[in-house]
């Protein structure tokens, strides 16, 4: 289904942003699968009938779509492109979808991938003016093979609060030896959206994003932000088949492999084995590193905090190396959620998911990338978990329910033998000192959880599954002690 939001123009050469107005309108209980940005231009031929090329094409769409900036948040506002350039969110979006952006002659005309356009597809004709349509896509939705993932998609809340804006190059393109001129285009914001599942009607998503760096040497740190989980890392600097890189390395915290030392050779012909059939391929863009396997949802992806490039040739001395990934939820990323929330929802709670009990770190084992569910308290759900309450006005609170805070206090007791010395584990000594003088089901401070990492760990891990699951409190209690006995 898609739903049409406001239009604005934008200028060719002012270098000024066209902006997205609000207010967004998007329907309860959908999500947002991905945003097109049509653009409907005219342009202006002075000579002979003039049929432009897929690099033409390629031009006048980095020129009109010269940086894209996507945020959501209305009180403290969460960047997730931070006015990314053409080819950047071309390759987003050649990742993820395999698939390029399009291009027609009027709003009725045959639509044509960019890069497949050839000969007559789209010709300009003599002495008058064409329209031309043009669309840029920015996707929620994951590919891998024959799935689609669309499990981290924004819903309805935070969709309400999305901030986005098209900026045009501050020069104008001209073509056929300055004969075909554009000025200017008008943008429509078309939501594509999809129903929500029952046990997360209002998802809060950390969406798939990119980032890059242009750092040079051996050993290059990739920008992951605070945590999360990679699927696909490439070089920019050069297309697959013209790269000069001949071996490396991907390491995750510390020295993990998650791809092992391997040629650019082997990594292409990894890319290639799961792009479907007549698909755009990417690597015709750069050069495809790393790509995780195909997945059933996002949790079962690995996660890291930290990202290092290796290439014990130095190969590439000028590389544009981008991860695109899944940021994880951090305790911080929660709060700025709820804050912005509080704004529009009145008294609601969003659902933790696994990092949101552990401080402003990210473990690799427990750092949930997995919505939050945006719901009214008296939701059964919001009983079973962490969860962050908020209202104008005031701080987010995180609220660990009776049986949790139960759990934990007990698994944390026995562990601790009542002294440190008992057994060795100051952590948790610690932390059975501190959740005794907290009464079940009250509010946990966050500076408890934020000090005591072993029982934070232990609540961050039984809830990573986050919302929805059918286990029981006594079991889930059960689970908590298990959790944390396991700690040392």
């Amino acid at each position: 289904m898609a739903r049409q939001c406001n239009a604005f123009q934008v200028t060719f050469g002012s270098g000024a942003p066209g902006v997205l107005q609000k207010p967004i309108r998007i329907n309860p209980n959908r999500k947002c699968t991905r945003i097109r940005c049509r653009a409907t231009m005219v342009v202006a031929n002075s000579g002979a009938a003039y049929n432009m090329t897929a690099a033409n094409l390629v031009t006048l769409a980095a020129a009109l779509f010269a940086n894209f900036y996507l945020a959501f948040g209305d009180t403290d506002v969460e960047v997730v492109d931070a006015n990314h350039p053409f080819s950047l969110m071309r390759y987003l979006y050649a990742v993820m979808e395999n698939k390029d952006f399009t291009v027609q002659i009027g709003n009725n005309g045959q639509s044509y991938a960019i890069n497949a356009v050839t000969g007559t597809n789209i010709q300009i004709g003599a002495s008058g003016n064409t329209t031309l349509v043009m669309e840029f896509v920015r996707s929620f939705t994951w590919v891998r093979g024959a799935k689609q993932l669309h499990d981290n998609c924004p819903g309805t809340s935070q969709m309400q609060q999305l901030n986005l804006s098209i900026t045009p190059s501050t020069t104008s393109p001209t073509f056929n030896t300055g004969a075909v001129t554009v000025s200017t285009a008008s943008i429509v914001v078309i939501f594509e959206d999809m129903p929500t599942k029952a046990d997360n009607p209002d998802p809060y998503a950390r969406v798939i994003r990119i980032r890059e760096t242009t750092t040079q040497g051996t050993d290059v740190p990739l920008p992951l932000q605070d945590g999360g989980a990679p699927i696909h890392i490439a070089d920019l600097s050069t297309a697959a088949l013209s790269t000069v890189l001949t071996l490396f390395n991907i390491f995750a915290d510390g020295m993990t492999a998650i791809q092992g030392i391997i040629s650019a050779a082997q990594a292409l012909n990894e890319w290639e084995q799961d792009l479907p059939l007549g698909a755009f391929d990417a690597s015709t863009l750069g050069t495809p590193l790393y790509t995780t396997p195909v997945i059933d949802d996002l949790e079962s992806l690995d996660k890291a905090q930290q990202l290092i490039f290796n290439q014990p040739n130095n190969d590439i001395t000028s590389p544009q190396l981008v991860v695109i990934f899944f940021p994880a939820w951090t305790k911080s990323a929660v709060n700025q959620a709820g804050g912005n929330l509080s704004k529009t929802k009145q008294g609601y709670v969003a659902l933790g998911s696994g990092a949101a009990t552990s401080g402003d770190g990210t473990d690799p084992a427990t750092g949930s990338v997995t919505p939050l569910a945006v719901l009214d308290p008296s939701t059964p759900q919001a009983s079973l978990v962490p969860t962050v309450r908020f209202s104008p006005g005031s701080t987010p609170t995180t609220i660990i329910p009776p049986h949790l805070t139960a759990g934990a206090m007990a698994a944390a007791a026995s562990k601790a033998g009542g002294s440190a010395g008992v057994t060795g584990s100051a952590v948790l000594a610690s932390a059975a000192q501190s959740l005794a003088a907290v009464t079940p089901g009250a509010t946990l401070p966050t500076k408890i959880i934020a000090n005591q990492p072993g029982v934070a760990m232990a609540l961050s891990q039984i809830t990573a599954k986050g919302v929805g699951s059918s286990t029981t409190a006594a079991a889930t209690a059960g689970a908590a002690a298990n959790r944390v006995t396991a700690v040392r």
